[in-house]
C-alpha cells in the first residue's frame, strides 16, 4: 500500500483530539490527500457501534464491550482505511489498536493475548506507521462511560500506554505538553514543538510532492 497511516493515542482528556484536528488542519493547508476518522467510529455501521459504547446509561460486560469495540474495527479497516492506503492517501484516525490494548487489557483486566489477537484478526494485520501518544490531562471528565470508571482504571490505562510506548519505541511518539501564558498558546506550541515534528518526519514524500 502507498499511503501512509498515523494514529494518535491516550488517556481521556489529554488532549489527544486536539492534536488531532490540528493535524487535520496542517494536512489540508499542505494540500496533501488524506482521509480522517476516530475510533470507535469512522463509518456508519461503526457510529452506531460508537454510540452504544459511550453511553453512560449502558451496562456492558467487558468481554462485550471488547467485541463491540473489534467489530466497528473490522469494518472501519475493511471499509475505509484499507482503501484509502491503497489509493494512496494519508489515514490519520483518532483511537486505533493502542486504545483496546490499554483500556480493556490493562485497564479491564482482560487477557492480553486474546486482545491482541482480536486486534490483528480485527485489522487484518494492517497497524500505523506512526503513532503519537498524549498523556498528560489538563481537563475534567464530561460524563461519558468510560470517563466515569475512575482512578483506578485511568491509572491501570495510562500504565498499559506507557508498556506499550516502552515496547515500540520506534512507532509510538510521546507527545508532552509545553507550557504557554494560556491554555490556547499550550496546546498550539505542543502542536508546533512536540506534534508537528514527527508528522513532518513520517510525511516527508508526502510533503516533498504536495502541489504548490
Amino acid at each position: 500500500m502507498n499511503g501512509k497511516f498515523i494514529t494518535f493515542e491516550g488517556s481521556d482528556k489529554a488532549g489527544k483530539s486536539t492534536q488531532f484536528y490540528l493535524t487535520v488542519n496542517y494536512l489540508t493547508s499542505e494540500r496533501i490527500d488524506f482521509t480522517s476518522i476516530r475510533e470507535p467510529g469512522g463509518d456508519p455501521l461503526s457510529e452506531k457501534v460508537r454510540t452504544l459504547l459511550l453511553d453512560p446509561e449502558n451496562e456492558i460486560e467487558d468481554l462485550t464491550e471488547l467485541f463491540l469495540y473489534e467489530a466497528a474495527r473490522a469494518n472501519l479497516v475493511r471499509r475505509v482505511i484499507m482503501p484509502s492506503l491503497r489509493e494512496g492517501k494519508v489515514v490519520i484516525c483518532d483511537r486505533y489498536t493502542d486504545s483496546t490494548t490499554a483500556y480493556q487489557a490493562y485497564g479491564r483486566g482482560l487477557d492480553l493475548d486474546i486482545v491482541t489477537a482480536l486486534n490483528d484478526w480485527a485489522t487484518d494485520g494492517i497497524y500505523p506507521e506512526l503513532t503519537l501518544l498524549c498523556l498528560d490531562r489538563f481537563a475534567q471528565e464530561d460524563g461519558t462511560r468510560l470517563e466515569n470508571a475512575g482512578d483506578g482504571f485511568r491509572r491501570r490505562v495510562e500504565e498499559g500506554y506507557q508498556i506499550l510506548a516502552e515496547r515500540e519505541t520506534q512507532r509510538i511518539k510521546i507527545v508532552r505538553t509545553i507550557p504557554g501564558a494560556t491554555a490556547e498558546e499550550s496546546i498550539q506550541r505542543t502542536f508546533e514543538e512536540s506534534t508537528l515534528p514527527y508528522i513532518k518526519e513520517c510525511l516527508k514524500t508526502f510533503l516533498n510532492n504536495s502541489p504548490l
